[in-house]
C-alpha cells in the first residue's frame, strides 16, 4: 500500500489486527524498522472495538454510532474507520466455512466497488477473492440522487422500464421525488434491491455512472460464453457521418460491437450523447476498456493497447490505471483475459479473431504472405487489383466456401452474422429475378450459394475499389493483424 500513498501519514492513526502473538511480534519489528507508528493489537479480530483503543486518547468513552463510526462525548468527536482490509488464508482458519459465509456478507452489508474472484497459478492454482466496498445508502437522498442521475441518462431516449416502475419505490424514498411514468431497468433494479435492504447494484457505485445494471446470469447474456464477437468493428463510420450528419445537437442509439465506431462519432462529431447497447456484456466491457484507456493512459500505451494489438505491461496498466475508470464486471473480465495483450494479438481472440488467424493460416499455407504483404502497401488500385488477382483463388475458394467460410458457424463466430441475418441474406437471393430457385425449395437448399454470392459482392469490391492502404482500415487490419499509424 504504501507503494501508492504515505501510510504513515495519511491516516491519522493505523491499527493491525491479528490472533498470532508470532506474528504482531514480526509487524512490531518491521514498522520499528520502518519508522512507522502503527498500532499492532493481538486480538482477535471478531471481538476488536475501535473505541476500545481510540478512547484511550481521551478520558470519556466514546459513543457508538454505527459499525466503524463513534462519537466521543467529551468533545463530539467522531471515530471512523476511513478503511478496513482484510487478509487471510482458508488453510489457517479451522471454521472456515463461516469466512466463506462472510464474502457474502460484505457484498451484502457494502456497496460493491470491485470484486477480484481468481487463482494464483504460481502455487498451483490457490483461489483468491479480493473485494473492495465501500458504504452504501439505503433510503436516503444520496440514494435518490444516485438513481436520479442515472435514471436521466438513460430515459432522454424512449423509456426502458415497465409502466409501473415508480410504485416498487414509494414506501422507500419521499413521494415528491418520484416524477410520474415510466423508469429505466437501471432503476427498476435499484428499487428491487432497496426493497430488500440492499446495497444498490454495484454499477451505481462506480467513478464514472456510465454502465448500466444488467443481471449477467441471464441466458441471453451467458449465451456468449463469457467473450466477445467483435474485437475490432467492420463498418465505415465515416459513412455513417455521411448520411446521418451528425452534430453536437444530437443523442445517438447504437449498438456497441467492438465501440470503434462510438467513439468514431464521439471524436468527429461530438454528440450530446451516446448511448450503447448490446446484448453480449462482453462488448461493453471491450468498450469500457477502451474508454478507460483514453481517460487514464498517454498516447503511446493507447497505441501499443488498440493499435498493435499487444502491450506487454498490461496487467500492471490494468491495475495501476484503468480499474479506477470500469465497473466491476468489466474490470474482473479483463483481469481474467489479462494475457490477450501479451501472449499473442489482443485482435487474435474474440470471435473475430478467427477471421484473423484464418486469413494468416491460409497466406502461409499456400505461400502467399509475400502476396499479402504486397496488397497491404499497393499504393495504387491498379496495382492492388493486379495482386488481388493472385490472392483471390485462396481467399474465395469455393472448397473454403463449402467447408468452413460458408458455415453458420463460421458466419456467427468469426464474421458476426446472426441466424437471422443469414436468413434476411439468403431471401434477398431468392427475391433476385436471376436467381432460378422457386420460393417452394427449402432454404437450406441454396444458402450455401446465397453466402458464396454475398461475399464475393462483398470482397471484390473491397480490392479493386478501395486502396486498402490509404483508407480501408477495416481489412487491412484482418491481413497484417494490426492497424497502422495513417
Amino acid at each position: 500500500m504504501n507503494a501508492y500513498l504515505d501510510v504513515p501519514h495519511f491516516f491519522s492513526a493505523v491499527f493491525l489486527v491479528d490472533l498470532s502473538p508470532s506474528l504482531c511480534a514480526v509487524a512490531k519489528e518491521r514498522f520499528r524498522r520502518l519508522g512507522w507508528d502503527v498500532n499492532v493489537v493481538c486480538e482477535d479480530a471478531r471481538t476488536f472495538r475501535l473505541e476500545d483503543h481510540l478512547g484511550k486518547l481521551t478520558e470519556a468513552k466514546p459513543t457508538r454510532k454505527s459499525p466503524t463510526e463513534y462519537t466521543h462525548a467529551a468533545n463530539d468527536m467522531m471515530y471512523k474507520a476511513d478503511l478496513v482490509t482484510m487478509s487471510y488464508s482458508l488453510s489457517m482458519i479451522p471454521d472456515y466455512h463461516n469466512v466463506v459465509d462472510s464474502m457474502d456478507y460484505l457484498e451484502y452489508r457494502f456497496g460493491t466497488k470491485k470484486i477480484i474472484d481468481q487463482r494464483n497459478y504460481l502455487l498451483g492454482g490457490i483461489p483468491y477473492y479480493i473485494f473492495l466496498g465501500c458504504h452504501y445508502e439505503r433510503a436516503s437522498a444520496r440514494a435518490q440522487e444516485l438513481l436520479e442521475t442515472v435514471d436521466a441518462s438513460c430515459t432522454e431516449s424512449p423509456p426502458l422500464g415497465p409502466a409501473r416502475g415508480h410504485d416498487l419505490v414509494l414506501p422507500l424514498l419521499p413521494e415528491a421525488a418520484i416524477p410520474l411514468g415510466t423508469r429505466s431497468k437501471a432503476y427498476q433494479s435499484a428499487v428491487v434491491n432497496l426493497s430488500s435492504n440492499l446495497p444498490l447494484p454495484s454499477t451505481f457505485y462506480q467513478n464514472h455512472r456510465a454502465r448500466i445494471h444488467y443481471d449477467e446470469r441471464l441466458n441471453k447474456h451467458t449465451q456468449f460464453n463469457h467473450d466477445y464477437l467483435y474485437a475490432f468493428t467492420w463498418e465505415d463510420p465515416r459513412v455513417d457521418q455521411r448520411l446521418l450528419q451528425i452534430n453536437d445537437n444530437d443523442t445517438i442509439l447504437c449498438l456497441t460491437s467492438a465501440g470503434d465506431n462510438l467513439l468514431d462519432y464521439l471524436v468527429n462529431a461530438n454528440p450530446r450523447r451516446i448511448h450503447a447497447v448490446d446484448l453480449n456484456p462482453n462488448q461493453n466491457h471491450l468498450l469500457e476498456l477502451k474508454v478507460a484507456a483514453f481517460q487514464a493512459l498517454p498516447y503511446v500505451d493507447v497505441w501499443k493497447l488498440f493499435g498493435e494489438g499487444r502491450h506487454p505491461y498490461f496487467r500492471r496498466l490494468l491495475l495501476e490505471k484503468l480499474s479506477p475508470h470500469m465497473s466491476s464486471q468489466a474490470f474482473q473480465f479483463w483481469l481474467k483475459h489479462s494475457g490477450r495483450f501479451t501472449s499473442t494479438s489482443f485482435y487474435d481472440y474474440g470471435g473475430s479473431g478467427h477471421a484473423v488467424k484464418l486469413v494468416r493460416w491460409l497466406s502461409w499455407l499456400s505461400g502467399l504472405k509475400g502476396a499479402v504483404r504486397d496488397l497491404c502497401h499497393a499504393k495504387t488500385r491498379n496495382e492492388q487489383r493486379e495482386v488481388w488477382s493472385r490472392i483471390r483463388p485462396m481467399i474465395l475458394s469455393r472448397t473454403l466456401h463449402w467447408a468452413l467460410v460458408g458455415t453458420e458457424w463460421f458466419l456467427w463466430k468469426a464474421a458476426g452474422v446472426p441466424a437471422s441475418q443469414r436468413r434476411m441474406i439468403v431471401r434477398d437471393s431468392l427475391d433476385r429475378p436471376t436467381q432460378a430457385v422457386s420460393n417452394d425449395d427449402r432454404l437450406s437448399d441454396v444458402t450455401g450459394e446465397a453466402m458464396w454470392s454475398y461475399i464475393v459482392n462483398t470482397l471484390d469490391p473491397v480490392a479493386r475499389e478501395t486502396l486498402l492502404m490509404e483508407d480501408n482500415y477495416h481489412y487491412l487490419l484482418v491481413l497484417t493483424g494490426q492497424y497502422t499509424r495513417r
